[in-house]
């Protein structure tokens, strides 16, 4: 498994972003930017309690000048930390309750459709990289947990033989 942050899937597609095909884009508000797709595989823990993989993939943007300087190092597979002269990249998870840009769609949990919440308040995730080991720990909000309610109150329970302060008495 490739721990390393690399570049993605590159096909380049003119203005049309593809984040499955990992399309190296020019961004419609400002020409000079270009928007590269990276990814980074680890592995976690599931809900289940097993190790399994975890794939991120964020948009990296970068000025149009440093593109074409660098775009003959955006194969599929290169390490992105050495292509931009770093020893180390990895991609961070950060959960916010502020939308990254507008419109941005709050994180939903994949079994119910239900939009997260923390502390009632929708969560937005947004995935950066980060160049320095000590910042590579991802920041996760936790969700609120929907009351758990019983169907059945128990009123009084009946013991046979000492009751309990009896027992605690001798």
């Amino acid at each position: 498994m490739n721990t390393q942050v690399i570049i993605d899937r590159f096909k380049a597609e003119g203005d049309a972003l593809n984040v499955f095909t990992g399309a190296v884009v020019k961004a419609t508000k400002n020409e000079e930017v270009v928007t590269i797709v990276v990814s980074q595989t680890t592995l976690g823990m599931s809900a289940s309690g097993f190790l399994s993989p975890i794939r991120k993939r964020a948009l990296v943007a970068m000025n149009l000048e440093t593109y074409e300087t660098l775009k003959n190092g955006f194969i599929p597979g290169t390490n992105y930390a050495h292509l931009m002269g770093q020893p180390f990249a990895a991609l961070k998870n950060v959960d916010s309750l502020i939308p990254k840009y507008e419109g941005q769609s709050p994180r939903i949990n994949p079994q119910t459709s239900e939009i997260l919440l923390h502390k009632g308040q929708p969560i937005y995730r947004d995935t950066v990289i980060v160049f320095e080991p000590e910042q590579a720990a991802d920041h996760l909000l936790a969700c609120d947990v929907v009351p758990v309610t019983a169907n059945t109150v128990i009123e009084s329970v009946e013991f046979s033989g000492a009751s309990i302060k009896e027992e605690m008495d001798n």
